[in-house]
């Protein structure tokens, strides 16, 4: 089975999906295409890592528009390829079984000009195969026509190489742009660099004139307007990912062994499950990620806290300062203490291989993690827990996250108009749709050398994991649909799973808007406030401490967040 490949995603492994997991992959591609249609959508789309939705943007979607109208992309999505299941209502994309036999060409007309591209993004610095030893490389190049010139940091050290690029006048023709994707990585004075050192894409973006790049035109609306926007003008080009976040996973062979089953009516039958899970004489626990980071945001979730942000008439109320921030504490505390949860959760949060190996119960992640997870257990099922309201009465409300990967990608700033329409063409190849050649090139590489086929599905290789140059995230399409290959089993799971969720999902308001306090100072102050919260949940602190806490990030930087969300709110409503 095989998906498209990121470097980043592969070596940190549990964060997404793995190298043959689940692709949720999507729709668009080329100067023309064939089997499109202009649409709206239909979608909905949360906070810190210690707020329910357990890692959108530290800026509370720092992205986003602080007054002003924006100009909003046409959506056209890609109709060339028929699903097995349907796309549908609030985002819910379609399902394939297998990768389409006899792909189509999207792309017509020229791409590049024969010129340099200079590409600076989040990556693994160093890790590729060199030019000349690289077919996927020379075929990009081939393909678009341009030469490729690749600087690319580890996402610990973009951030300091990038403000010391914009210092110096110097950054890459396509440059990403720090807003959130990594945690506590915030570009500084957001909107005025925008300005100074990147092409305002809304003259080429905005409305129908995106119909001219039809691959970008089908990423989803609220990928534009929740990440690549900011006070109403298009900075950036993103990668979608879906916004369901996070999702707990188990193996239904554990879950079997244990005597338990996924039906869960409330929060006791939540802790029931994790105390069944336990068994020390085999060394297995019912979780063993960082409980501040996965295991709060779902007790959050069952009492229904704000996700991250809760909005009334205009007016924000933080999941921090909310009566369930506490209960949630608490509670996350008390399973700590009976030793359901691994003991070196707090200093190496656990990542996917111990679940694999039978020595967790449970897995909190991403959503495309899931395919991933079945991917390596093809002898078992993966299954999600469907949350339940902490006092019962049906399902909790899923939270949502940020509808993409939140660090955008833009252009150098530039005047030159040919220059420009050279950038967002090699853009609209890399969101090429699912189901067409440009997208197993931009996404899989070389026939033959980077996967090969079975049947009409790509099998990726060894070679791609270092071969990959694809900079997926500035527009790149693999996050979707639902795709896995030949396994109809999970794919279905996955369809109704969201179309039970996102329905009554629940957004996070302050997605889409700007608040420079929380993208300045409420960076740090967030981080000791998580930090109070590993404390009270170590029973180092108790929630009387936590009050302490939160009435001192209110003073100092909570009231003024509060303010900027309302006003850019009342701006855009």
């Amino acid at each position: 089975m095989g998906t498209t490949i990121d470097r980043r995603r592969f070596l940190t492994g549990a964060a997404g999906a793995t190298l043959l997991g689940t692709a949720l992959v999507a729709c668009g591609g080329g100067n023309s295409s064939a089997g499109s249609q202009s649409t709206t959508e239909s979608t909905s789309s949360g906070g810190a890592a210690s707020t329910p939705a357990g890692g959108s943007t530290p800026s509370g979607g720092g992205s986003g528009s602080s007054g002003g109208t924006s100009a909003v992309p046409t959506l056209v999505p890609y109709t060339g390829v028929t699903p097995d299941l349907p796309a549908g209502d609030h985002g819910l994309p379609p399902g394939f079984f297998h990768f389409p036999a006899n792909p189509p060409a999207f792309v017509t007309g020229p791409v590049g000009n024969g010129d340099s591209v200079s590409i600076m993004i989040e990556g693994t610095a160093g890790t590729q195969t060199p030019r000349g030893d690289n077919p996927w490389w020379q075929a990009l190049e081939k393909a678009w026509n341009v030469k490729l010139v690749f600087n690319e940091t580890t996402n610990q050290e973009y951030m300091d190489k990038l403000q010391t690029s914009i210092a110096g006048g110097q950054i890459g023709d396509f440059t990403q742009i720090p807003n959130g994707g990594f945690p506590g990585k915030v570009l500084p004075q957001l909107p005025q660099v925008l300005e100074t050192m990147f092409t305002d894409l809304t003259p080429y973006l905005g409305g129908d004139a995106i119909k001219d790049y039809p691959g970008l035109a089908s990423i989803p609306t609220s990928t534009w307007t929740q990440i690549a926007t900011v006070n109403g003008k298009i900075w950036g080009i993103a990668q979608p990912r879906p916004a369901v976040t996070p999702v707990v996973n188990y193996r239904q062979s554990i879950f079997t062994k244990a005597g338990v089953t996924a039906d869960l009516n409330d929060g006791q039958d939540f802790v029931n499950l994790f105390k069944a899970l336990t068994d020390l004489k085999t060394n297995r626990y019912a979780m063993g990620q960082l409980p501040t980071d996965w295991l709060l945001p779902l007790i959050l979730e069952m009492m229904e806290a704000p996700n991250d942000w809760a909005v009334d008439n205009g007016k924000f109320t933080s999941a921090y300062e909310s009566d369930q921030m506490s209960q949630a504490l608490a509670e996350t505390a008390k399973l700590w203490k009976a030793g359901y949860i691994q003991p070196d959760s707090f200093v190496t949060s656990a990542t996917l291989s111990p679940f694999e190996g039978g020595l967790l119960g449970l897995y909190s992640q991403h959503f495309p993690g899931w395919g991933g997870a079945a991917a390596q257990l093809p002898d078992d099922t993966v299954g999600v827990l469907r949350l339940p309201k902490w006092n019962g009465g049906g399902p909790a409300p899923q939270y949502l996250g940020v509808p993409g990967y939140a660090d955008p990608v833009g252009l150098k700033k530039t005047t030159d108009e040919k220059r420009i329409t050279e950038l967002l063409r090699i853009a609209n190849y890399i969101a090429a749709p699912f189901g067409t050649q440009e997208y197993l090139l931009a996404n899989y590489g070389v026939v033959g050398h980077d996967y090969t086929l079975n049947g009409a599905d790509p099998v990726s290789t060894k070679a791609a994991t270092s071969d990959v140059v694809t900079p997926v995230y500035a527009g790149g399409q693999s996050s979707t649909v639902l795709y896995a290959a030949g396994n109809q089993k999970l794919v279905t799971a996955q369809h109704q799973f969201l179309s039970d969720v996102l329905p009554t999902a629940i957004p996070d308001p302050s997605l889409g808007l700007y608040s420079a306090t929380a993208a300045g100072a409420g960076v740090a102050a967030a981080a000791t406030l998580h930090n109070v919260q590993n404390d009270v949940i170590q029973g180092r602190k108790s929630t009387s401490d936590w009050a302490t806490a939160v009435a001192s990030w209110r003073t100092s930087v909570g009231d003024k967040m509060r303010s900027e969300y309302e006003d850019a709110y009342a701006a855009s409503h």
